[in-house]
Order: C-alpha cells, then structure tokens, then sequence
C-alpha cells in the first residue's frame, strides 16, 4: 500500500525542505526576540541603578538642607549663640 503517489514525492520533498527552512527561520526569530528582551532587561536595570544613584544624591543633598534650616531656626531663636561664636 502506497500512501504517496511517486509523482508527488518531489513535491513531498520540496515541501518538507520548506518546513525545515521555516523552522530554522522561526528559531532564529525566537532566538533575536530573546536577545532583544535581554538588552531591554539590561538597559532597563541600568536606568534604575541611574535612578538610585540620583534619589541617593538628592537625599543627601535634602539631609543637609534640613540641617542648615534647622541650625538657622536655632541661632534665630538664640541669637546670643551666635555672640558666643564670634568670640
């Protein structure tokens, strides 16, 4: 019992090729779209370290602010500290 007639086995056989092609073709694909989420991962975590590294700087920046204000509210509600300081 033959399934396929030998005039279509050619055919057969060029069809497979292309579903082999195509395969290859949907794995590389696969395999870029992987990669390029790799990247964006990458750049992403790169971005938020930026971002710490910026909310670090703009805390500290904050604390001595707080500090000045605080240190100015003193000597304004003590204004013979500062006489002292001067001698």
């Amino acid at each position: 019992m033959q399934l396929v007639d030998p005039e279509h086995i050619p055919a057969m056989e060029r069809l497979t090729q292309e579903v082999l092609l195509l395969r290859e073709k949907v794995a590389s694909v696969e395999s870029q779209g992987q990669e390029a989420s790799r990247n964006r991962r990458q750049e992403l975590l790169l971005m938020l370290e930026g971002l710490v590294d910026e909310w670090s700087q703009l805390n500290e920046a904050l604390q001595a602010e707080t500090q000045l204000c605080s240190s100015l509210v003193k000597f304004h509600a003590h204004p013979e500290s500062i006489q002292c300081i001067r001698m």
